[in-house]
């Protein structure tokens, strides 16, 4: 990833020295560094999908405005790095394309719907936009849009005595993995992610240390960190309901080396790091 991103920034540099005023070029280069930055560092990346969207506002087209606040709001950092600008974008984005590019306007509310769903951005049903997401995913026939909408829809249902649709969900998430191959790695690993929870919640300890097994073997065929992060996140919480307290601590040294471009392992760590404090009687 980090080869790519550093790949992405040759043609930028000869587009400056041979074209400075072909501005839709320029925009559609920064579009792509800034998703190859966010594979490595998302932080590095949010900051340079702003520029993006900044020169698509100015020399842009909607649908290159559109793809740029993708690129910038979906990272876990976002809304730390830029608070008041990650729902505005997302509404100024729908309302750029309006009807056109059913799969991108989609994309933005599956997105919108991850925010408010877990409480990233506050003051709309994440609920309500997550149904509305799956139903704009499904007519677009476009399965990394879908990817996003079924697991804001998952995220949706956690804590529920909905466990069935959970399932059905995760099996889908999959699913859809399976058919789009490597270019599915976030579907494979969702899916999987929102199996583990069930299988928890269900008491079926068998099947949760094979779904951790599987998000394993997807990340390191994959080359995908995040299902690392979640294998590594699984198997510290199987250790804390098994009182391996030091395997605990194992695990989050684990999610650490994916820190930088999965900026959610902190809050990950901070989680577990209360149950284990309650658990231990250090509270």
């Amino acid at each position: 990833r980090a080869v790519q991103a550093r790949a992405r920034l040759a043609p930028l540099h000869l587009l400056k020295q041979h074209a400075p005023t072909d501005w839709t070029q320029r925009v559609e280069l920064l579009i792509d560094l800034a998703e190859a930055l966010v594979n490595v560092d998302d932080t590095a990346g949010v900051h340079a999908a702003l520029r993006a969207v900044d020169a698509a506002r100015a020399n842009g087209s909607p649908e290159q405005f559109g793809r740029a606040v993708t690129v910038f709001a979906e990272p876990n950092s976002a809304v730390l790095l830029y608070p008041n600008q990650v729902g505005a974008l997302l509404d100024e984005a729908q309302q750029e394309l309006g009807d056109d590019h059913p799969s991108l306007r989609a994309r933005l509310v599956a997105i919108e719907a991850f925010k408010y769903s877990t409480y990233q951005l506050q003051g709309r049903d994440g609920r309500v936009l997550a149904d509305r997401a799956v139903q704009l995913a499904r007519d677009a026939a476009d399965a990394p849009t879908l990817t996003a909408a079924l697991f804001a829809r998952a995220i949706n249902l956690e804590s529920t005595a909905q466990t069935a649709e959970r399932l059905a969900l995760g099996e889908e998430l999959v699913a859809l993995g399976r058919a789009e191959g490597r270019r599915a790695a976030m579907a494979t690993a969702q899916g999987l992610r929102v199996l583990a929870g069930v299988h928890l919640e269900l008491g079926d300890a068998e099947s949760l240390s094979s779904t951790i097994a599987e998000l394993a073997h997807a990340g390191e065929e994959l080359r995908w960190p995040p299902a690392l992060v979640f294998e590594a996140q699984w198997r510290a919480t199987q250790a804390l309901l098994e009182g391996r307290f030091e395997d605990v601590r194992a695990r989050w040294n684990d999610m650490r080396r994916y820190a930088r471009a999965y900026r959610a392992v902190a809050a990950m760590e901070a989680t577990q790091a209360y149950y284990l404090a309650r658990e231990q009687g250090n509270l």
